[in-house]
């Protein structure tokens, strides 16, 4: 094992912290750095405990398990509420989008002569 327990859950709990911290501040690109970070960790321990190192983690059981609430929480409090937030933006501007297209159709529709279109001179 290249990194103790401690560390990882230590990392992985300071981890948490940024992509809270993100969440609040509604900073995209850090917080997908931030969440990257964090599931790595989470898979780095996943990996560990598969592979039979389960008993340093078995010591801090109430540690592991209020981490593995608090990633739940964030996932399921901060997370969604955030995407549907992002979500109803997007279809905002659709529904803008389609309404304005409607309109420069109906009014942007002029004939045009026909020496302009045929690019004939008048003498």
């Amino acid at each position: 094992m290249k990194e103790s327990p401690d560390a990882l859950l230590e990392e992985w709990a300071k981890h948490a912290d940024a992509v809270e911290s993100n969440i609040v501040l509604r900073d995209n690109r850090k917080f997908r750095l931030a969440y990257r970070k964090a599931e790595q960790c989470s898979r780095k321990i996943q990996f560990l405990m598969r592979h039979g190192h389960t008993q340093p983690f078995l010591e801090q059981k109430e540690r592991v398990t209020q981490l593995i609430q608090r990633w739940d929480d964030i996932a399921e409090q901060q997370i969604k509420p955030w995407m549907d937030e992002v979500k109803d933006k997007i279809d905002q501007l659709r529904t803008r989008k389609k309404k304005g297209n409607k309109i420069n159709k109906a009014y942007g529709f002029a004939p045009k002569s026909i020496g302009q279109s045929l690019r004939m001179k008048a003498r």
